[in-house]
């Protein structure tokens, strides 16, 4: 699962930080998804990982 998700989140957020290199991309989803690793309720981490990326990527950009 976390690889899927992982790879939904890249690709939306490539599209949404077009200036960004996707590794800079890949980087800040992977740290999303640690961030949120043993949690008791995982149904959210994707989502969660996914906005956690996306304040990072747009404080880096600006």
């Amino acid at each position: 699962m976390k690889h899927t998700v992982s790879k939904r989140a890249v690709a939306s957020l490539v599209q949404q930080f077009p200036q960004l290199p996707e590794t800079v991309v890949r980087q800040a989803v992977a740290e999303a998804v640690r961030a949120y690793q043993g949690r008791p309720i995982r149904e959210f981490i994707p989502l969660f990982a996914e906005r956690r990326a996306r304040r990072a990527l747009a404080a880096d950009s600006h």
